[in-house]
Formats: structure tokens, sequence, C-alpha cells
């Protein structure tokens, strides 16, 4: 099942579903080391593939017919292509997700629900990519293939609840100087805040913001958010 918001939508079961997650880690090297320095960045939202098969023209009881039943009235049928119905009928739906809506002033965010899994994902619809691989004589297209690829989507005021209570990692407490860098560039790189490179000048007892030197080893304190 897929839920647009405020629009339930039905969908086919899908034979597999993957889902991908990265992460992003910087890798420095340090003068006179025979190994580099290895920095966790951030994670990326995950992503979700899944493929979508659709059938208006072979009656398929557990099938994209039985499915949508209820919604949009319409039964594929096996007795041939008299009887078959456009297959865009449902594939539009499918591409409308990639639309922006009237109301939301963007495409919609999705949940996708899957039997025992529950809610097994939330978000956006990146990717869709159609194929049509059967049609009847008269042009009609009454079987399609969807790749879909969805984006996870974390509302704001989640992601302010899983932003740590203090700022720099306190896992890695140090910083290796490259050429070209300042206190602010560090800060704004361990921080995400230049205005705060005083800290780290304190932290080193440097006198000086312009007295770095490359390959120079600094401290990072963790500080506390207030």
């Amino acid at each position: 099942m897929v839920f647009p918001e405020n629009k339930p939508m039905p969908l086919f079961n899908p034979n597999e579903i993957q889902i991908t997650k990265t992460t992003q880690w910087r890798h420095e090297t340090l003068k006179n080391r025979d190994r580099g320095d290895t920095k966790f960045i951030g994670g990326d939202p995950a992503t979700l593939t899944l493929d979508l098969f659709f059938d208006t023209y072979e009656g398929l009881p557990g099938g994209i017919a039985g499915g949508l039943k209820s919604s949009l009235k319409l039964i594929a049928s096996a007795a041939g292509a008299s009887s078959a119905v456009d297959v865009r009928q449902y594939t539009n739906k499918i591409f409308e997700l990639t639309l922006i809506d009237s109301d939301l002033k963007r495409p919609p965010v999705c949940e996708l629900w899957w039997g025992s899994f529950n809610l097994i994902f939330k978000g956006y619809l990146g990717q869709l990519t159609q194929r049509f691989t059967l049609f009847t004589s008269n042009g009609m297209p009454v079987r399609a293939a969807l790749n879909c690829t969805f984006h996870q989507f974390i509302p704001e005021e989640d992601e302010e609840r899983q932003r740590p209570s203090s700022l720099a990692r306190d896992d890695d407490p140090i910083h290796v100087v490259r050429r070209g860098e300042t206190l602010s560039s560090i800060a704004g790189v361990e921080y995400n805040d230049p205005s705060v490179w005083r800290e780290i000048a304190k932290a080193n007892g440097i006198s000086n913001p312009r007295d770095l030197t490359p390959g120079q080893v600094l401290t990072i304190p963790v500080l506390n958010q207030t």
C-alpha cells in the first residue's frame, strides 16, 4: 500500500523491496604517518527501490485488478483485448506521485506499508521509469513495468530531535591543519559555525589565530549547545 498525503492508494505487491543507506566519510592524509585520518561527515537519506508489474490483459485474481477493484471499479479480464483496459489508468496513479500537488505546492510525501512489515518507508518518489511491454491491435498499452525509487523524507521537527546536544565529534577530538586553513574555517568544518573559532584557540593556547602550520594537530573541544 502506498499512502500519498491525504490520498490512500492500494498497489500490487512487489516481488522484492530493496532499501539502501549510505554514509559519508572524509579521508585525510596525515604528514609523516603511514595511515590517514578518517572522519565521519554524516548520513545520506535512505532510498527504497521496487519494481511494480501492471497487467490489464491477463486476468490475474491477485494482481492489480483485484487490488484496485474497490477504488477504480475496473477488473482486468482474460477474455481478450476487447475487454482489456488501458493500463495507464493504473500506472498514472504512480506517475502522479512525481507531479506538484496543487495544495502542497510540491510532490507528495508517501508512506509505504506492506503486510506484517507495517510502515516500511516514508519518502517521496524521486525517480520513476515506465516500460510498456504489451499493446492491443489499436495501440492501447495493456502491460507495464515500473521501476520506482523513493527517497527518505524526515520532517524538520524530527531532524531537530535527532540533532546531537553537543557540537563537534567527541569521538575524534583532533584536527590536522591543512595548508590555507584558518581557525575560522576549521570551526566551520567542526562546528558548522566559523564564529566559534576562539574556542579552538583557547583549547590549544593559540594567541595569534594566523599562526597555524600545515600538519599541526589541534584539539577540538566539545561545545554544549545552550
